[in-house]
């Protein structure tokens, strides 16, 4: 009785709001201030105590236009769905009339979430309606099917088959049966589906351009195509490719070809098909390491590839009527990519009757690099040879300071043992710059206690600074 109330005032005062041109009394708006909900949906959703028949009619005829959203909401709370749904599809078809909706909105969202066997009499009821929302907006009314919210998910078969029997507004340009096969791929990995979303994102490219489509969607069509080329994994790549090479989408296939490990037939698609050296030539830097380790064994070297390339001009003639552009290839090939060609290699794969003149410039490009290469290891080499004499000079100057020291070494002041004491090590008193003293000289260093190191200096009178005595623990 009191949600009934409820909904009865807020209807009321509601409706009369909306009809006034002036603002409300302060009475009526502190009124509806202190209700706890904002909505007439916060109070049905998701179940109330409103009796039914009497808010239905209340709703429908006790103000001046029937609150048909509320209505359909009210019947939804009590679990009406099919009441609820043709509501909704009056709405949308015109029968009933609310300004500003059109029930297509609540009615998706109530059947994203329904258990088609436990939640709708009879079960049938999605697919009754799904059809009238799909047509109204085919993009969103695609959640249906798609929802992760429903538990458990509709059949994929069955709804493959409805998707591809239902008939969608002329003129749209949403693959409804691609959306639902993008959403499946997605969250499995039976390579079924993969297939079919491969191949069916194929027929819907062919098909836009078939109808002559706006640019921007056969250009859309293709992009997704090609991305789920690139990026897929789980369908067949050999069976895309037999497909795709029916219908010379030269830029699908060298995905594809590059995938399977193909090089080979990529680069004779950039030179056949597309006549593009410059892509050829990218293809081999980039796809190539650029010397083989144990990190990336097994994949090609840019030697190798553009190797590959070389063969792949050479045989031209052989594989196609020569022309010019196989010539210019060639010739950008020798030119542009000498750092990464092999030169023995490369004059091995060059017939014996190519005419000097069309090798010169590479042959002397090669031989410019070859004597500055020469030349920059020369330096090297006399670098490291410079380091490793500063390196061996380093090493002598720590030998020069060393000195030997064991348990019967005696202090030269106190003649008592060293043992585990401080002590100090002066250097010979004849030698004026004891870093210079050479190694292996008869000269000796002097070992005395730390605390007998003053006494030594002064009746030795060397004057010597503290810098030249070594004093160790």
């Amino acid at each position: 009785a009191i949600d009934t109330a409820l909904l009865v005032l807020f209807v009321g005062f509601t409706h009369k709001l909306k009809n006034k041109s002036s603002p409300p009394p302060q009475d009526e708006k502190d009124i509806m201030d202190k209700l706890p909900f904002a909505t007439l949906a916060d109070l049905l959703l998701p179940s109330n105590e409103c009796a039914l028949e009497e808010c239905a009619e209340y709703l429908q005829k006790g103000v001046d236009e029937p609150q048909e959203l509320d209505y359909a909401c009210l019947y939804q709370s009590k679990k009406k769905y099919k009441v609820a749904l043709e509501v909704w599809r009056d709405l949308y078809e015109g029968a009933r009339i609310e300004e500003g909706e059109d029930g297509v909105q609540p009615a998706i969202e109530l059947l994203e979430k329904l258990n088609v066997t436990s939640d709708l009499d009879p079960p049938n009821l999605l697919w009754e309606h799904a059809s009238w929302i799909l047509k109204a907006k085919p993009r969103e009314g695609m959640r249906i099917f798609t929802s992760t919210e429903r538990k458990p998910p509709l059949d994929s078969n069955e709804v493959l088959a409805f998707l591809r029997n239902f008939k969608t507004t002329k003129g749209t340009d949403v693959d409804l049966v691609g959306i639902f096969l993008e959403h499946i791929s997605s969250n499995t990995d039976n390579q079924r589906y993969h297939d079919m979303y491969a191949h069916r994102l194929h027929s819907h490219y062919l098909s836009v351009v078939e109808s002559k489509a706006p640019v921007m969607v056969i250009q859309n069509a293709r992009i997704k195509l090609r991305k789920y080329l690139q990026t897929g994994s789980s369908f067949d790549m050999q069976r895309m490719l037999e497909l795709i090479s029916k219908s010379s989408l030269y830029d699908e296939m060298i995905v594809l070809y590059s995938r399977l490990g193909l090089h080979r037939s990529v680069l004779q698609t950039y030179v056949y098909e597309l006549r593009d050296y410059n892509a050829a030539e990218k293809y081999c830097i980039d796809k190539g390491v650029v010397r083989r380790t144990a990190e990336n064994e097994g994949m090609p070297t840019r030697a190798e590839l553009l190797n590959v390339l070389l063969r792949v001009y050479l045989k031209y003639g052989e594989d196609r009527p020569a022309d010019n552009h196989s010539r210019v290839g060639f010739h950008h090939l020798l030119a542009h990519c000498t750092e990464y060609l092999d030169p023995v290699e490369t004059l091995k794969l060059l017939p014996d009757d190519m005419p000097l003149d069309e090798i010169t410039p590479y042959l002397e490009t090669v031989m410019r690099t070859s004597v500055s290469s020469k030349r920059n290891k020369q330096i090297v080499s006399k670098l490291v040879r410079a380091e490793r004499f500063q390196t061996q000079v380093q090493l002598l100057e720590v030998k020069r300071k060393s000195f030997t020291i064991d348990t019967k070494t005696e202090c030269a002041v106190c003649r008592k043992k060293i043992g585990d004491s401080y002590f100090s090590a002066h250097p010979p008193d004849d030698c004026l710059f004891p870093g210079r003293m050479l190694p292996g000289s008869s000269r000796k260093w002097t070992i005395v206690h730390k605390g007998c190191s003053r006494k030594y200096a002064k009746l030795r009178g060397t004057g010597r600074g503290v810098g030249d005595v070594l004093h160790v623990r």
